[in-house]
């Protein structure tokens, strides 16, 4: 059973065998979190990480290019544009600012496409 806060709109992805699930709401919409959990399929237990840095948010989009994930956008009323990269060792943080990529749209229902002028970031 999943021990964290909430489930419901959360940013989640599997990376070096494992499962993460960031941020989300629980019971209403305004019920955001900042929680990070690790789900270990070897061991078959959650383990709650270091909160995520940025703003508590639900409907956040995440993906994954080699060892490392991306987690970005969502909403908490506000709709936020902000890109964070997670290193399973380092934890979660801002991606520098040189780096612009932008995503649209958003919100998004079906697809989210990113654009950026340094092509660099998608290799």
């Amino acid at each position: 059973m999943f021990p964290g806060e909430a489930s419901k709109g959360s940013a989640d992805f599997f990376l070096d065998g494992k499962f993460y699930i960031v941020g989300g709401y629980g019971a209403t919409f305004s019920d955001c979190t900042s929680e990070v959990w690790q789900f270990d399929p070897v061991t078959y237990q959650w383990t709650q990480l270091e909160d995520f840095l940025g703003t508590a948010r639900r409907f956040t989009k995440s993906f994954v290019i080699g060892y490392r994930a991306y987690v970005c956008t969502g909403t908490n009323g506000t709709n936020f544009n902000d890109l964070w990269e997670f290193n399973p060792t380092a934890g979660i943080n801002e991606v520098d600012e040189i780096i612009s990529v932008q995503t649209f749209p958003n919100p998004a229902t079906e697809y989210i496409q990113f654009s950026s002028e340094d092509e660099s970031v998608f290799e």
